[in-house]
């Protein structure tokens, strides 16, 4: 699974980086003192814990590639984590220490090379989160079957967190520029780490399936929605699928708009839905029917008005 990903994300333009597993006591914060995993006669303070994080490590080979003038960064990472429990206070006890897997992407700078045809547009979250979700899906997962909630804590400026089972699986988001000051990064660094072990035991369970192409042709509806504004697009994609499990195929949000000529505490969503049936070409009246299903469930269920 490994070399697989790694092939996956090289053929993406990331570069693999491999980071030292001591880092610096000035990098962590006195509230993650007692979880840390300290070296009893470190050669320096440079080198005196073991890193609870892949953040610094890839943080200094960012620095490191930006004073060089390489600011165009997409670098991935496989390694371990160490961490101690906090409730056993004996640190001779080996059962105390812990570690664990995690695959770390960082992306920063530019997306595209300098062209004469291209944008020259910087990296975002939805590049990164893009990446994420291919790496993800190569496995088999698909992340909107996970738990998600947005953080924003001293790592980032702001991040989803996907659980499985109360189990953290995923985190992406902006990394702060308290942390990027340290390194003397003045630019947006994007950060995505996986918990290789929670992915493991997931996909050791997966069951891939598959089914044939469907011969007949797939049919595009547009639905713009007025929704309150803490209804989320997850829970929009939901309702669809337990409405027209049968015949939606996709569903992809193409608009967003929040402001003048809107209510305050509304916002509208504009879907395109992709209709399908395995069976038959579908008819403009079976068309007509699930739009309807689909209109008066989100009518009932969130109070949605149709723009």
């Amino acid at each position: 699974m490994v070399n697989l990903v790694s092939d996956l994300l090289a053929s993406h333009g990331f570069s693999e980086i491999m980071c030292n597993s001591l880092i610096s006591n000035s990098f962590v914060s006195e509230k993650e003192d007692s979880g840390l995993v300290k070296i009893f006669n470190p050669l320096s303070n440079d080198l005196s814990i073991m890193r609870p994080s892949p953040i610094y490590g890839g943080l200094e080979s960012i620095a490191y590639n930006i004073n060089r003038k390489n600011q165009d960064i997409k670098f991935f990472e496989f390694g371990r984590t160490y961490h101690a429990h906090n409730e056993n206070k004996d640190i001779s006890d080996i059962s105390r220490y812990y570690e664990t897997k995690f695959l770390s992407l960082w992306i920063s700078g530019k997306r595209n090379q300098l062209s004469w045809n291209l944008k020259d547009n910087p990296t975002d979250f939805y590049l990164l989160k893009s990446y994420l979700e291919i790496v993800l899906n190569k496995m088999g997962i698909n992340p909107d079957d996970f738990d998600t909630e947005l953080i924003k804590n001293n790592e980032f400026s702001y991040a989803l967190l996907s659980r499985v089972k109360k189990e953290v699986l995923c985190k992406i988001g902006l990394l702060s520029k308290e942390i990027t000051e340290k390194f003397n990064i003045n630019q947006d660094v994007f950060y995505a780490e996986i918990n290789w072990d929670a992915l493991f035991s997931i996909v050791k369970t997966n069951k891939v399936e598959y089914t044939t192409i469907s011969r007949f042709p797939k049919v595009k509806r547009d639905l713009a929605l007025l929704i309150d504004s803490d209804v989320t697009y997850k829970a929009l994609t939901e309702i669809a699928y337990k409405t027209e499990p049968k015949y939606i195929s996709d569903i992809n949000l193409f608009d967003v708009y929040v402001g003048k000529n809107l209510e305050n505490g509304k916002q509208s969503y504009a879907l395109s839905f992709t209709l399908e049936d395995s069976e038959k070409t579908m008819t403009e009246h079976q068309i007509d029917k699930i739009m309807k299903n689909l209109i008066n469930a989100y009518e009932k269920q969130i109070g949605a008005k149709i723009r």
